[in-house]
């Protein structure tokens, strides 16, 4: 799985310019590694990588010294004394002392949650790369339905002209000549809903893809019942591995532990030194003064917060079996999907629809030379348009099965980088 980072604007404009330029220097044709390679600024990605180092930059903060105390005194004047006569005035300086155990666990909070933000960054980078993956096979699916509802256009053109030539010879009733005409404009209907349908489907492709507007453009590839999968265990090893929320909770857990080292590290006593300078006006002497300040915390003001972390861990255990739970079963559902319609489509492709398509031919020959009827010839007609039909609907239930279990297991199953 490969990711592209943008390290600055400029590597986003010359990306963008790149692809822009290749895109529409190739005959508005969108194949699905140009869809995915364009998703690398897509403006989600950008906002994550954003958050990471703003993340990155507040960490640097992280164990650091508290703030110097300046602090100035006056005693001893006005009232029944003499004026400012008798006063001592001081100017104290004062700092806290770090505690290497506390910068140490406030460092370890810090980077703790970096890692967290790391993930969000890959998760929305291979979510967009998925989601533009999974509409683009919608779209390569209407796309070729939409093929096949012109084909049954010129299917029934076909029969409504040698309809018209043996009406002009007598051989067939007027009545045909209608039937062959009302077949073409439920063809042309279909067609222009299949039209409609993937002018939506582009749209979504565009949205997917985090683009304000795009040309006028084609998907261009191939759809086929010729994949084969990596075994079920192999595919659930990389589940548990990749899932991103399963991975989150151990980075919960993480988290949770060194908040609670940190909260046991708050509850030390913190220590700070503080020297001063001390005039007495009365004699015009100076003095100095050392000190050395210790704060002692309350260990109850926290027990709460403290406790609540330590039930943290049993929650991810009990959200980690749950998720285990539904993504194994989902992954099994999508792999029966998947084995289904593949097997769907294949019988389609390879036995059916070369029979079909004979049956049309020898019913068109024969209408055509009188030794049949024209309801024949519509059975044969519909047939293959709707057996292409079921096909490439198979094709796209097959190829949704398939975005799905590369969403869970986070590899590569249609022979597409994600990114580089």
């Amino acid at each position: 799985m490969f990711f592209i980072r943008l390290s600055s604007k400029w590597d986003i404009f010359i990306l963008s310019l790149f692809f822009s330029i290749s895109f529409f220097s190739t005959g508005l044709a969108l194949t699905l590694s140009e869809a995915l390679e364009i998703v690398a600024s897509h403006p989600s990605i950008l906002t994550k990588q954003i958050i990471e180092k703003q993340a990155r930059a507040a960490s640097e903060d992280a164990g650091k010294r508290l703030s110097d105390k300046l602090l100035f005194e006056s005693e001893d004047f006005s009232g029944t004394l003499p004026g400012f006569s008798r006063s001592q005035t001081t100017l104290t300086f004062q700092r806290p002392l770090l505690d290497r155990k506390k910068v140490d666990s406030a460092r370890t909070l810090a980077l703790t949650s970096i890692k967290s933000t790391q993930l969000d960054t890959e998760r929305t980078s291979w979510e967009v790369s998925n989601a533009v993956q999974t509409t683009f096979h919608e779209v390569l699916v209407l796309h070729n339905l939409l093929n096949v509802t012109e084909e049954g256009v010129s299917l029934a053109k076909k029969l409504l002209e040698l309809t018209k030539t043996r009406s002009e010879a007598g051989a067939v009733p007027e009545s045909e000549v209608l039937k062959a005409e009302l077949e073409l404009n439920r063809s042309l209907t279909e067609n222009r809903k299949l039209e409609g349908q993937m002018e939506q489907g582009k749209k979504a492709l565009i949205r997917e893809m985090g683009l304000e507007s795009l040309e006028s453009f084609d998907v261009v590839g191939t759809l086929t019942p010729d994949i084969s999968l990596p075994k079920e265990g192999v595919l659930s090893d990389s589940l548990l591995k990749f899932y991103p929320e399963l991975r989150q909770l151990q980075i919960d857990k993480s988290i949770a532990q060194a908040k609670a080292a940190h909260l046991k590290t708050i509850n030390r006593p913190g220590y700070s030194i503080a020297g001063s300078i001390r005039d007495y006006r009365e004699t015009n002497d100076v003095g100095f003064v050392v000190g050395f300040e210790v704060e002692l915390p309350n260990k109850k003001a926290n027990s709460g917060e403290r406790l609540a972390i330590a039930m943290e861990g049993d929650r991810i255990e009990n959200e980690k079996i749950r998720l285990h739970n539904e993504l194994k079963n989902s992954l099994k559902e999508s792999l029966t999907r998947f084995e289904t319609n593949r097997h769907i489509a294949l019988n389609l492709r390879d036995k059916i629809l070369p029979s079909s398509k004979q049956i049309l031919e020898l019913a068109l020959e024969a209408y055509r030379l009188g030794k049949t009827n024209q309801l024949l010839v519509l059975d044969a007609q519909k047939a293959v348009i709707q057996n292409r039909r079921d096909y490439f609907e198979a094709l796209g239930q097959m190829y949704s099965a398939l975005d799905n279990m590369e969403k869970l297991c986070g590899v590569c199953l249609v022979n597409e980088k994600h990114g580089e």
